[in-house]
């Protein structure tokens, strides 16, 4: 019993030392932080002997539990918190001072200076107070100077100005200054057009007065003057300059230069809308010209008729309607008379190369389902006899199977009574006829064979769409024109602004390879796309399809580096389209097992990774760079400390990788093991402990518990320890592993129990 006294007496007496060595030690720590927190006070710029002090008050406040030190550390705190937001103010008030917001940044200014009075910070408050004012002053003189341009001294205005924009330049100004000096110049040039005019030196006030206008395209009277300058000797320049400008005036000219080139109907249209008895009575003398050169033109078409000269009457009587507008009795005659009296004039002729001529030009006048008709067969026989013409043949052909169910010549057959004709029947017997056509090619000229035989397939696949999806560019009388048939005659149709769709891409130059995509033949397109940058956004769409499909046939065929660059290219459309990003997920997934090397496989996965970000590309790319990770910390090339770190970023691309998760488990592992080593090794031994009681990491926990029980055992054996130290370090084992079989015996003895 005295043995265990003295052995506690002596515990208690060793405690009682280490405590006093303890407090010593605080204390010597927090003069040192005073020292160190009177150095930087009031001095925002520099924050290392605040952290520094800081530093010390918690490590003053983990050798002992004193209320002063943890109180010095708040103070401290707060003062380094304080420099943070005074820089934060003074760093956004100079940012708003780089875009001219000089009211804003003297705000931050003021606030920062009621933390901080600092020398420079005053001079930028003394700066941006001048700046505030100079801004006062510009935004004055730009709303006078503007006040005084709408009346019209522009001279005055720039004078205005000018100054103030060299004392306080802001781009709105500039803006507004240059504006000024176009509109002076551009006066200045009318003027001078309207003294050239004057004198008659027309030349010279048409250029004067064009130069005024490319400074200022919206000064109407300078077209105005042009118009009447070029009425008497270009009077159709004169009805393009005055197109879109409104008035009486404009009105007036356009309906004169009309008149000039006879246009009586025009002119009589321009002028209706002015309300003028002079003007009323010009327009009563063209009515009259105009019902008189119309009578003498209907005439002229018969007298053509007369003479058998059916061409020149048929020209005669498409210029009267163009002229005229539909007139009953010509538009009756050409359509009952003349045209077929023509038509048939040409197919008697049995000249195919001349009929397929003729027929192409009845088609581009017309424009209806019968002269599409005739020049498909006219397409037909020409390419019996010269197979040079067959693009032409499955061009035209193509594009009469889309009109089909429209075709008059299926209509109404007396023979088949209330028949109808098998439309789909006849449209696939057609559809052989060319593929026959085509097929002969193949065994004597295969390059030509192949160009035909992708005309043919971008027809069928528009003709299809069209079909499926009611879609198509459409004509006149709603004729469906399908895509090689546009690229033949584009000058001879309305312009058309394509979408960016399937069907719309192949009327682009990319149109063939679209359809060879379209139809699985990848490889062909990839030979045949064009080599140029898309500009429309069919054309942007069309690119995409065909690389999405390029890069889609090398990852097919196990060649992934290959397909990266076609792919980069179409990323916004795979982007856009769920599809697309599902195919290539497969491809890719397929491709992965086929990569051997783990550089290659790591490199990979980072294309398929930033290509799409589907959860299996984020999956193997967080999994190939964790193994980048371990092998470089196996190798020692960077500290557990620095791999931890990584591991954390590559969690941000799959945080539910198992692989990764159980990396960082480990890492965090030996990590903690490694500090609380440390901290053993240093003798702060109660920290270690708190450390391990913190930690979540089972093998941690048994760790610091282990050790408790070893040197309590040992000190018991060797007698060194005292019984109340001994006790704690069965209580901290207890803590930190409870029902751990191997230490429940020593529980039990120490009658340790919760």
């Amino acid at each position: 019993m005295l043995l265990l006294l003295l052995l506690i007496f002596l515990g208690l007496g060793i405690y009682i030392f280490l405590q006093s060595q303890k407090l010593k030690k605080a204390q010597n720590l927090y003069l040192q932080a005073i020292k160190l927190e009177k150095k930087d006070i009031n001095n925002p710029d520099d924050l290392e002997q605040l952290n520094q002090a800081l530093t010390l008050y918690k490590q003053c406040s983990q050798l002992t539990n004193n209320s002063e030190y943890i109180k010095a550390a708040n103070r401290c705190q707060k003062q380094i918190d304080k420099i943070f937001e005074f820089e934060d103010l003074v760093s956004k008030g100079r940012k708003r001072i780089e875009y001219k917001y000089f009211k804003g940044a003297l705000d931050n200014f003021t606030q920062a200076q009621k933390l901080f009075v600092t020398e420079e910070l005053e001079a930028e408050i003394f700066e941006c107070q001048e700046s505030i004012k100079q801004q006062e002053n510009y935004e004055r003189g730009l709303k006078e100077s503007i006040q005084i341009a709408k009346t019209g001294r522009f001279q005055e205005a720039i004078d205005l100005l000018e100054p103030i924009i060299n004392e306080f330049y802001c781009e709105d100004g500039q803006k507004v200054l240059s504006k000024l000096k176009q509109i002076r110049l551009a006066k200045e040039l009318y003027k001078s057009g309207l003294i050239a005019e004057s004198d008659h030196k027309f030349y010279d006030a048409f250029t004067l007065y064009q130069q005024a206008l490319n400074l200022l395209p919206e000064f109407i009277e300078c077209q105005i003057r042009i118009g009447i300058i070029s009425v008497q000797h270009s009077p159709q320049q004169t009805i393009t300059y005055l197109k879109e400008i409104k008035g009486e005036q404009a009105a007036y000219i356009r309906g004169f230069a009309h008149a000039q080139l006879g246009n009586w109907q025009q002119a009589n249209r321009e002028w209706r809308s002015i309300d003028n008895d002079i003007i009323n009575s010009q327009r009563e003398i063209i009515i009259s010209l105009a019902e008189r050169e119309r009578t003498i033109q209907i005439k002229t078409i018969e007298s053509a008729i007369d003479h058998h000269k059916i061409d020149e009457a048929k020209r005669l009587s498409l210029e009267f309607i163009n002229k005229f507008g539909l007139e009953p009795i010509v538009q009756k005659n050409l359509e009952n008379h003349i045209q077929p009296f023509l038509e048939r004039q040409i197919w008697e002729s049995e000249n195919w190369q001349e009929i397929a001529v003729k027929t192409e030009r009845n088609w581009l006048e017309q424009q209806d389902t019968n002269s599409l008709h005739n020049w498909a067969i006219a397409t037909y026989h020409q390419a019996q006899i010269n197979p040079d013409k067959l693009a032409d043949f499955i061009i035209a052909w193509s594009t009469a199977l889309a009109n089909i169910e429209h075709n008059p010549r299926l209509q109404n057959v007396p023979w088949l009574g209330s028949n109808d004709i098998d439309i789909k029947e006849v449209s696939s017997k057609l559809k052989q006829i060319i593929e026959k056509t085509i097929d002969l090619v193949k065994d004597n000229n295969i390059e030509e064979y192949l160009i035909l035989r992708d005309i043919y397939r971008r027809e069928m696949v528009a003709l299809s769409l069209m079909q499926q999806s009611h879609c198509g560019m459409t004509i006149k009388q709603q004729l469906f024109i399908l895509a090689g048939c546009y690229h033949r005659f584009r000058d001879y149709f309305p312009a058309i602004k394509f979408p960016a769709e399937v069907w719309g891409s192949l009327y682009t130059d990319w149109g063939k390879a679209v359809a060879a995509c379209h139809e699985g033949d990848t490889a062909r397109a990839i030979n045949i796309k064009p080599s140029r940058n898309p500009s429309s956004e069919a054309e942007r769409f069309a690119y995409n399809f065909v690389s999405y499909h390029e890069g889609c046939y090398y990852l097919q065929n196990l060649k992934w580096r290959k397909a990266i660059k076609p792919l980069r290219y179409a990323y916004d459309e795979i982007k856009a389209k769920l599809d697309w990003r599902k195919e290539i997920d497969r491809l890719c997934q397929l491709q992965r097992e086929e990569i051997n090397d783990f550089d290659e496989h790591l490199q990979f996965s980072k294309f398929w990774y930033e290509l799409i970000a589907s959860q299996a590309a984020r999956s193997n790319f967080a999994e190939c760079k964790a193994r980048k990770v371990a092998q470089k910390i196996a190798d020692e090339e960077i500290s557990i400390q620095q791999g931890l770190k990584e591991l954390k970023e590559i969690q941000n691309i799959d945080p539910n990788n198992p692989y990764t998760l159980d990396l960082v488990e480990k890492a965090e592992t030996i990590q903690e093991e490694e500090n609380i080593k440390h901290l053993i090794r240093q003798d702060r031994f109660e920290e270690a402990v708190r450390q391990a009681k913190k930690s979540h990491h089972e093998s941690i926990r048994f760790m610091v518990a282990e050790i408790c029980i070893d040197i309590l055992l040992t000190g018991a054996k060797n007698n060194s320890l005292p019984v109340d130290l001994m006790l704690k370090l069965g209580n901290w084992a207890y803590e930190l592993c409870p029902r751990e079989p191997a230490f429940q015996e020593i529980y039990s003895s120490l009658r340790i129990y919760r």
